[in-house]
């Protein structure tokens, strides 16, 4: 399977690796890439910002796959854009990027205040973060009341 990655970044080469890795690739492109990628795949300088040149590039290699990694060309409309020429995408379309999704509700602890009474004013459901480090790995917590009242 002839591959085609958009990105350039930490989040790309993650996903260059993997797609790499994988037996049904064949053959490996980014868009346009950065140098730890290019030393599996083909680079292409071509703008993330560039849907018609990213299509025309797909097109010229004929890929069987387009993978979309930053948020940039997504928003942009690109998905759309090659799935209306046939190609298939990994990537949500534009319209589903634009979607506006609520934050959870969060706050920051400034100064001395007591995590007791930061954790009354987020409520008994939250995402709490204690010296830089995420608690539970970023997992909601459910009745943190008991361990707060302790600091």
């Amino acid at each position: 399977m002839k591959i085609l990655l958009v990105g350039s970044g930490g989040r790309e080469h993650a996903l260059a690796l993997g797609l790499k890795a994988d037996k049904s690739c064949t053959e490996l492109h980014a868009a346009p890439g950065n140098p730890g990628i290019a030393e599996f795949a083909t680079l292409h300088p071509v703008a993330i910002t560039d849907n018609n040149a990213i299509c025309e590039l797909a097109k010229k290699l004929v890929v069987d796959l387009v993978v979309i990694g930053p948020e940039v060309p997504l928003v942009n409309g690109v998905a759309d854009v090659l799935r209306g020429a046939g190609f298939a995408v990994f990537g949500p379309s534009k319209a589903f990027e634009r979607r506006n999704f609520p934050p959870g509700q969060h706050g920051v602890r400034a100064g001395r205040k007591k995590k007791s009474e930061y954790s009354v004013a987020l409520g008994e459901k939250q995402k709490l973060r204690f010296g830089g480090e995420c608690l539970a790995l970023g997992s909601m917590l459910e009745q943190v009341a008991d361990r707060l009242a302790s600091s």
